[in-house]
Parts: structure tokens; C-alpha cells; sequence
């Protein structure tokens, strides 16, 4: 009997091995724009700007590298999480917390030892720690 699970599938096809949904695959092969989620997000950085701009507040300046570093690196881990939890991070935390699931305890475990690495590597960036008097908002 022929093995065919290691077959590739080609980028057109809709279907994608990994998963069952016949819609997957859409997003490799149509336009960003043919996404809401993607024109919402567009549309509130847009907004977001031009409300800035118009208040005054919008200043481009000059940035450090290690600003643009960690900004860059923290980016990527973030949206590496948020494809490990199959969307948002966030969700898969609250989500797993109310239903009593093992995995948003887990979460919330890591997201703390996260945090205190972070803490840990910002000065090798060239960011300073927060300060114990510094407020939380």
C-alpha cells in the first residue's frame, strides 16, 4: 500500500495538510484587503494616526538600534505565540482560565517567567528597567 501523507500539496489548493478546514489555504492565494480582520486593523492604525497628526502628538525623531531591536525581536515573539495558540495569546489565556483548562494555567506561568526574562535582557537593548516607585498607570 502506497504512503501518500508525505505528498505536497501545491499553494492554490485550498486545502492545507495540517488542518481540515477547506478555507485555510484562502489566505495564502487572495489579497489581504479580502480579509476584515486585516482592513479593521488597517483602518485603526490609519485612524490612529491621523488622530495623533491632528493632535499634535505625531513626532517622528530619531531611534536607537536597540529600541528597534527589541521592538523587532519582542514583535516576532509575539506573533509567534499568538500562531502557537492558534490566534490570539491573549484569548487562548482568558479562554483556558474560565474553562479550567490545564493550558492557561501554563500560560499564565510562562507569560510570569516571561516577563521577569524580559526585565532581565531590556538593558541589553538599551532600556532601563522600570523603577519600584514608577506608577502602573
Amino acid at each position: 500500500m502506497r504512503n501518500y501523507a508525505f505528498k505536497a500539496l501545491p499553494v492554490t489548493c485550498p486545502y492545507r495538510a495540517e488542518s481540515n478546514h477547506p478555507l485555510n489555504g484562502w489566505s495564502v492565494i487572495s489579497s489581504v484587503f479580502m480579509d476584515s480582520t486585516s482592513v479593521i486593523n488597517f483602518g485603526i492604525i490609519l485612524g490612529a494616526f491621523i488622530a495623533s497628526s491632528s493632535g499634535g502628538l505625531f513626532k517622528p525623531k530619531k531611534f536607537k538600534m536597540g529600541v528597534a531591536l527589541a521592538s523587532l525581536v519582542g514583535g516576532l515573539l509575539m506573533g509567534y505565540g499568538a500562531r502557537l495558540a492558534f490566534g490570539c495569546n491573549i484569548g487562548a489565556y482568558f479562554s483556558g482560565i474560565a474553562s479550567f483548562s490545564l493550558h492557561g494555567w501554563i500560560w499564565a506561568i510562562m507569560a510570569i517567567i516571561g516577563t521577569f526574562v524580559a526585565l532581565y535582557i531590556r538593558p541589553l537593548f538599551g532600556l532601563s528597567n522600570p523603577n519600584k516607585n514608577d506608577s502602573f498607570c
